[in-house]
């Protein structure tokens, strides 16, 4: 749509015949007389004169008698690419997920969940790439994002394993929600150590599948308790108080 948007200004160029050599020569030579909102480009056109002018028929609607009909009648990238995108409501949970203590690769995972993109078993059978859709880590059940992540045994136990070395209490129905329609309109939340847990096991399903090594649960664990504290300890201001220095030694220096 940035691409639509940024060839849109020399649509509005045209339209408005602005004082540039090369405005007039598109007049001049392709033009001449006509209408620029019913000209129709010639089958030996250039690529590129036929590419503006599927643009200008793609944004004829915000035209009104040849004028932008947004912003004042000033035509801006940024308004066609709004005008492009049209209004959607913003995700609750996307503060949830883009925030400055989660790390970065997994902030782009858990986008990936919230919006269904990963490639499960479940989801490459239904596209004809592979034959059977039984989880690569408890060959149980279907593999589905909410089954991988919330119902798999072996995801219970990574997950267990982090609570237990991080004295918390991820309960699997807050997993199970955050994976959900519902959560993602009501904003579950998705935390730092939810979001590096679910990374790690993609990437322990990944190592089941391609390489036929299913680790235990006490190595991704620990995997994903030592990125969480370097994290911590990247982001974190010293001196701390008393409190969050108990908490910090709690979890990360046991």
């Amino acid at each position: 749509m940035w691409n639509k948007a940024l060839v849109g200004k020399l649509v509005d160029w045209i339209a408005a015949k602005k004082d540039s050599l090369w405005v007039k020569w598109v007049h001049q030579i392709y033009i001449r007389d006509k209408n620029w909102h019913e000209y129709t480009p010639s089958n030996d056109s250039s690529w590129a004169w036929r590419k503006i002018c599927k643009t200008r028929d793609d944004l004829a609607a915000a035209y009104t008698n040849g004028k932008w009909c947004f912003e004042g009648g000033v035509y801006t990238a940024k308004g066609c690419y709004m005008w492009l995108r049209g209004q959607h409501p913003r995700a609750r949970w996307a503060k949830m997920i883009w925030n400055p203590w989660s790390i970065p690769k997994h902030i782009i995972f858990t986008w990936l969940i919230l919006n269904d993109s990963l490639n499960t078993k479940a989801k490459l059978k239904r596209l004809g790439i592979c034959d059977e859709a039984v989880c690569c880590l408890c060959a149980q059940d279907e593999e589905t994002q909410l089954h991988l992540f919330s119902r798999c045994t072996i995801s219970k136990m990574v997950f267990a394993e982090i609570n237990k070395r991080l004295n918390l209490n991820i309960p699997r129905e807050y997993l199970e929600l955050g994976l959900s329609e519902e959560g993602r309109r009501c904003g579950g939340d998705p935390m730092m150590v939810i979001m590096a847990g679910m990374y790690h096991i993609w990437y322990l399903r990944n190592k089941a599948r391609l390489e036929g090594i299913l680790e235990r649960p006490e190595i991704t664990a620990t995997r994903v308790v030592k990125e969480i504290r370097s994290r911590i300890q990247a982001r974190i201001k010293f001196p701390l108080t008393i409190k969050d220095q108990k908490w910090y030694d709690d979890r990360f220096l046991q």
